[in-house]
């Protein structure tokens, strides 16, 4: 199957502040490219947690993340971002509080008064909506398909999906894109070691809706792959709620899917935007 254009790109190209606590660095001069760079082995970097860094210089646009081999001669803009949440927690009013304060103190050493764009205060209400989202909206589209009798021949089920277009990864299957670094559909072999090295007794096929840049074509590509197996021996498709994926269960599932992409929409976490995938973490 062809992967339509992707609607987002991978990496944020610039602050995001619906889901960042950004902190410009702002000065009367133009920022020496040497010394923003440095930056990354300044001593307060490790002390701010690592943040994101993100520079304007004077033939850009619109901001773009600076990386230690920028070759820019001169930067007028300069910020800090922190992400709401990463893999260590969620950011508060009071974290915020601190990381602005210690910014101020790393900028007056570059000749530059911190400014948040956001104020710290008002972050608690902002995560709390974005932890709300992120419980209520944080769906996986998941089908099981089993053969009636018997079991599918790994071998023919390997050169079925790869058909589709598949890579295989010994009992994991993906569809993925160059211009996306994670799986856009994956599906995982379950093995019945008893009957044989090449029995399969069920593939398990499914996405993450909201870290998903195309969330309906890859369900479109998970109907194919029930059918691919259906093809290879006659056998039942089960989703997560344990309805049988027949026809009216694919248009409901559709519909369905619909009305979580809009609404992600409505909350301003498009699905695979930068802002899903910083609230809706992998």
């Amino acid at each position: 199957m062809r992967v339509p254009p992707l609607p987002y790109p991978y990496e944020s190209p610039n602050p995001r502040l619906a889901v960042q606590f950004v902190v410009e660095l702002v000065g009367p001069k133009p920022m020496p490219g040497l010394k923003a760079r440095g930056v990354f082995s300044h001593p307060w970097f490790e002390t701010l947690g690592r943040p994101m860094v993100y520079t304007m210089a004077p033939s850009d646009s619109t901001w773009r993340p600076l990386g230690p081999s920028d070759g820019s001669p001169v930067y007028d803009s300069f910020a800090l971002a922190w992400p709401f949440f990463d893999r260590r927690g969620r950011l508060s009013a009071r974290s915020a509080e601190r990381l602005f304060h210690a910014t101020e103190r790393f900028a007056s050493g570059l000749d530059r008064v911190a400014m948040p764009l956001t104020p710290p205060e008002n972050l608690d209400e902002r995560i709390q909506a974005l932890e709300e989202a992120r419980s209520s909206l944080d769906a996986t589209v998941s089908v099981t398909v089993r053969p009636v009798t018997g079991w599918f021949d790994r071998r023919a089920l390997s050169h079925a999906l790869q058909g589709i277009g598949f890579s295989a990864e010994g009992y994991r299957f993906v569809l993925t894109t160059p211009d996306w670094p994670e799986a856009l559909l994956e599906a995982h072999a379950l093995a019945d070691p008893p009957a044989g090295p090449d029995a399969i007794q069920a593939l398990d096929v499914g996405f993450r809706v909201a870290r998903n840049p195309v969330p309906q074509w890859s369900l479109e590509a998970l109907f194919e792959t029930v059918d691919a197996c259906g093809s290879l021996s006659r056998s039942i498709a089960i989703d997560e709620d344990g309805n049988h994926v027949d026809g009216a269960r694919r248009a409901w599932m559709e519909q369905q899917l619909a009305l979580l992409v809009r609404t992600l929409e409505q909350r301003g976490l498009p699905a695979g935007s930068p802002e899903a995938r910083m609230v809706f973490l992998d």
